[in-house]
C-alpha cells in the first residue's frame, strides 16, 4: 500500500495524533513558561552532564586544605594566616598566573599571623598589583522596584587592596547549586564581582581601579578575559571579548564531578615552604590558575551540584571553567524549542498513522 492511500485511509487517527500531539506542546510550552517544569528541566539537565562525563581542564589547580592538614593545624578556625601566607608563597615561586585564596578575611587575629598574610599577599605582585585574588560576602541590604542591591564585608586591614569577588553561592529551590550570577549591585553604588570573574580579570591583567570602572553601572559590562581553546588544548592568543548583563546568571557547566581538576594537598605544600627548597620549572603551578580553599569536613562548605556534592573551592573552579572555555549553558529560545516540539508531533504522528 502507498504513503498516500494510507495516509487516505487513516486520515482520522492522523488527524486525531496530530491534534493531541499540539495539545500537549501547548500545554508543556505554557508549563515551561510560567515555570511550573523548571525543576522538571534541571534534572534532565542534571542528567545529561552526568552521561556526558568529564571534561578536561589543565588550566586550574586546587590546593585543597583537606582533613589531615587541619587535623594538624589544631582543628582551630580561623585557619592560621601563617600558614595561608606559606601557600601563597609556594605558589608564586611555581610561577602562578593568578592565586584565588577562596578564605574570607574580615576580622583581624594575632597580628603575628596577619603580617605574614599581608606580606605574602602583597609580595605576590605583577606590574604593582599583587596575583593574589580574594573573597567576601555579600547580604542582601535592601530592594526596589530595579532589584535588590547588596551590602560586602569589609577586609580586616586596608592594606588588602587588591581584586576581589564574592563567594556565596547560589543555591536554588532543590538545594542544588547549578548557576551564578557574574556580577551584583552594591548598595553603595558599585558593583560585585564574582569570585571567578574576579580571578580571570585579574589574569586579564586587571588591577582593582580598572576593574571597578569597566563594572561601572548602565548597559552590559564588556571585559577582555582569557579564553581557553578546548579543541587546541591551549590558551587563544590574547584576550577576547567577553560581554553580560548586570546581574546575568551563568548556568554553570561543570567539567565533572569531585577531582575533575589537578588538586594537591596543602600540607606538603606548607612544608615545602619552610624547606625553601626551589621549584622545577615544570611544576604543576607554572603559569597555572591556582586556586587555595579549604576542603576539610568541619569548614561545612559544601554544596550539592548535579554531579554530587562538591566543596565551594571546587564550584569556584567549574565556574572558572564555564567562564575560561565560553561554554555556558545557554537556555534556548522559546520560539526554537516550540518549533521542535511541533516537528517531534508531526514526526511522531506520521509513524504512528504508517503502523
Amino acid at each position: 500500500m502507498g504513503i498516500v492511500e494510507t495516509f487516505r485511509r487513516r486520515k482520522r487517527r492522523f488527524t486525531k495524533s496530530i491534534l493531541s500531539g499540539f495539545a500537549v506542546s501547548i500545554i508543556l510550552s505554557l508549563g515551561s513558561y510560567l515555570g511550573y517544569l523548571d525543576n522538571i528541566e534541571a534534572k534532565v539537565l542534571d542528567l545529561l552532564m552526568q552521561l556526558r562525563g568529564q571534561q578536561r581542564s589543565p588550566e586550574i589547580v586546587l590546593i585543597q586544605i583537606d582533613d589531615r592538614a587541619f587535623e594538624k593545624l589544631g582543628e582551630k578556625q580561623p585557619l592560621p594566616r601563617s600558614y595561608l601566607a606559606s601557600l601563597i608563597e609556594v605558589a608564586v615561586r611555581g610561577g602562578a598566573r593568578v592565586i584565588g585564596l577562596d578564605v574570607e578575611f574580615k576580622v583581624r587575629t594575632d597580628p603575628a599571623e596577619d603580617e605574614p598574610l599581608l606580606r605574602a599577599i602583597q609580595s605576590a605582585e605583577e606590574s604593582g598589583v599583587s596575583k593574589v585574588v580574594l573573597v567576601y560576602v555579600i547580604r542582601p541590604e535592601r530592594e526596589d522596584d530595579t532589584g535588590v542591591f547588596y551590602k560586602r564585608s569589609p577586609f580586616f586591614d586596608p592594606r588588602l587592596n587588591v581584586v576581589a569577588g564574592f563567594a556565596n553561592a547560589s543555591v536554588e529551590s532543590d538545594g542544588f547549586v547549578r548557576r551564578v550570577p557574574l556580577v551584583l549591585r552594591g548598595s553603595d553604588g558599585t558593583m560585585f564581582p564574582s569570585f571567578a570573574l574576579a580571578v580571570l580579570a585579574r589574569h586579564a591583567g586587571y588591577d582593582p581601579s580598572s576593574l571597578d570602572k569597566l563594572l561601572a553601572p548602565g548597559g552590559n559590562i564588556a571585559l577582555r578575559l582569557p579564553e581557553w581553546d578546548r579543541l587546541q588544548g591551549k590558551f587563544h592568543t590574547g584576550r577576547t571579548s567577553f560581554e553580560f548583563a548586570i546581574e546575568e546568571s551563568w548556568k554553570i557547566n561543570f567539567a565533572g564531578g569531585r577531582g575533575s581538576f589537578v588538586s594537591l594537598p596543602s600540607e606538603p605544600l606548607a612544608q615545602l615552604a619552610k624547606a625553601k627548597v626551589p621549584l622545577a620549572s615544570d611544576n604543576p603551578f607554572r603559569g597555572k590558575i591556582v586556586l587555595i580553599g579549604a576542603s576539610f569536613q568541619e569548614s561545612r562548605d559544601f554544596f550539592p551540584t548535579p554531579h554530587g556534592l562538591m566543596s565551594g573551592l571546587e564550584i569556584h573552579a567549574n565556574i572558572i571553567h564555564t567562564i575560561l572555555t565560553r561554554s555556558q549553558i545557554a537556555t534556548t529560545s522559546r520560539v526554537i524549542a516550540f518549533s521542535m516540539l511541533i516537528i517531534f508531533t508531526l514526526a511522531t504522528s506520521l509513524v504512528v498513522t504508517r503502523k
